[in-house]
């Protein structure tokens, strides 16, 4: 049974009614251009096939129900009195997305929300960007506000920023919103420009999980921008009117890093190399050159592991089996680190060979269990109705 049709019986299960809304929202992985999207630099994500749904109908009061299926747990909220739940995470998302929507001014009433996803949690694969966008598509349709996508996504970034406690970027918001089918995604984040870019021909993109789990909020990643800011700060010394790392050369950077720390040293060196390899992967893949798409994800992990550092044993395990193998053209960790997921771009013939390789080896490299499987480019949000989405399904995409 699919993920919508499965939604909207789980909706009738709970709530004794059919949904009068289905919204989707897909999930990510940043082919390259990992931690440069708070530094104002340049990504380069792709929308995956695997969504977060939401089956809801309003309210007639100032209520909320929350109920996720795949944590089996119902939650009821009220809208005067919304704060951060310690206990249970989830709802965190969806309710700091409707308190960033009443501090906006825009009224609410209650609504019933049935929420499903097939997105790994915890994973780097941007589950939380797509519940809040969905979220925020949810309440826009119910209760049909006027705001504009890129308001919205910003507003679902900030919910996860003020309400969640991660200090993120927009890249996966805005990714969640405008994936295109077969194509990634080139984003400047500092003027939020944007661009498609083909997804190269003839390879597979394989999602590798190692399994290992980290909640973002507590992990490292708020160091890591933490120390970003204090690189800007100290290097406002010598560059005048620099306002992010976006705004430094590595000529420039090459006259001045002896200034900082050898730690701020190699998170800057991070960054602005990386910046560079994005905008030479969008290059590569115009020209369908996936030996150097592939290189320069290589090239990525190296910097993320020993610049940035927040790989990890296990996905440096995965990028190692996957270089070994014949017909891996690059390998990389993808999302904030610190565990989740690795990608691996292949020549289709060699995927069984690459996936079977992974399964029997990072388990004894390990001792860990975790899990392979294909993705592809896909379309980002889409709202569904539920009557055309039984026999047949039929999904219209709002932001094509």
């Amino acid at each position: 049974m699919d993920l919508v049709t499965e939604t909207i019986r789980q909706y009738r299960r709970c709530y004794g009614k059919d949904p009068i809304l289905v919204v989707t929202a897909p999930g990510r992985v940043n082919l390259i251009g990992e931690h440069t999207d708070y530094n104002d630099g340049f990504v380069l994500p792709v929308a995956i096939d695997r969504h977060i749904c939401i089956a809801s109908a309003p309210r007639n009061d100032h209520i909320i129900k929350l109920h996720s299926v795949d944590f089996q747990s119902s939650v009821t909220v009220p809208l005067s009195n919304l704060t951060p739940n310690d206990q249970i995470r989830w709802v965190d998302y969806p309710k700091g997305v409707a308190d960033q929507f009443l501090k906006r001014g825009y009224s609410l009433t209650g609504a019933n929300f049935c929420i499903k996803g097939n997105i790994p949690i915890a994973a780097g694969l941007s589950s939380s960007a797509a519940l809040e966008v969905a979220s925020a598509i949810t309440f826009r349709q119910l209760h049909q506000l006027q705001i504009g996508n890129l308001d919205l996504i910003k507003l679902a970034e900030k919910a996860e920023m003020e309400f969640v406690g991660v200090n993120c970027g927009i890249m996966d918001q805005l990714i969640c919103v405008l994936g295109k089918k077969d194509h990634a995604l080139f984003l400047d984040c500092k003027t939020l420009e944007y661009r498609y870019v083909p997804f190269p021909e003839g390879i597979d993109l394989v999602i590798c999980d190692t399994g290992i789990r980290r909640e973002l909020a507590r992990s490292a990643y708020n160091k890591r921008r933490e120390e970003c800011v204090e690189a800007v700060r100290q290097l406002t010394t010598y560059r005048h009117g620099l306002t992010s790392l976006r705004d430094i050369s590595s000529e420039e950077f090459e006259k001045v890093q002896q200034k900082l720390s050898p730690i701020l040293r190699r998170r800057v060196l991070h960054v602005i190399s990386e910046n560079e390899r994005v905008l030479r992967t969008s290059e590569a893949m115009k020209k369908n050159d996936v030996e150097l798409l592939g290189k320069l994800m290589i090239d990525s992990h190296m910097s993320l592991r020993n610049n940035y550092e927040v790989s990890s044993k296990e996905l440096d395990t995965i990028v190692d089996i996957a270089v070994e193998t014949a017909g891996v053209f690059g390998a990389r960790m993808t999302g904030a680190g610190f565990g989740g997921c690795a990608i691996c771009i292949v020549a289709k013939e060699k995927t069984e060979e690459l996936v079977e390789r992974l399964n029997t080896e990072y388990p004894n490299r390990t001792s860990h269990s975790f899990a392979v499987f294909l993705t592809k480019p896909a379309n980002g949000s889409a709202v569904v109705k539920p009557q055309e989405s039984l026999t047949p399904i039929t999904v219209a995409n709002l932001f094509s």
